[in-house]
């Protein structure tokens, strides 16, 4: 559930770097001022395209706006290639995400799989070796 309080406070303090206020933001992002006024309030979270809309007006990427929505901590700095898989997952739509997802719960359970009896070369060897 997201937490109202932080992403309002981290929309306002952009919103004032910006110069602008909630009207002004809605025109940018081209929602209407009482969607704004309601991602203010908590009442109701932006959606995941407006999200990307929000991204692009404030200048920042689209993961730090959902960090903020669900204020999600991000460890660290995101390479850029993490943030590009994060970049696609946002821009899949909903049934693409769900389908990609199940194959990472498949492809996690392989891993695992793979771990506990011990065997060389599992499927999430590759990738470890090249973070």
């Amino acid at each position: 559930m997201p937490h109202v309080t932080s992403f309002a406070a981290w929309l306002q303090s952009h919103i004032e770097r910006l110069d602008t206020n909630i009207t002004g933001l809605s025109r940018l992002v081209g929602v209407s001022q009482s969607s704004v006024s309601q991602w203010m309030s908590g009442s109701t979270m932006p959606s995941r395209d407006s999200m990307l809309k929000l991204a692009r007006v404030l200048g920042v990427h689209p993961i730090d706006v959902v960090a903020a929505v669900y204020e999600i901590e991000i460890p660290g700095q995101l390479s850029e290639q993490e943030r590009a898989t994060i970049d696609l997952l946002i821009r899949l739509g909903e049934r693409q995400q769900e389908t990609l997802l199940r194959i990472l719960d498949v492809f996690r359970a392989d891993v695992e799989r793979y771990e506990e009896k011990g065997i060389e070369g599992s499927p999430g060897a590759s990738a470890e070796s090249d973070e």
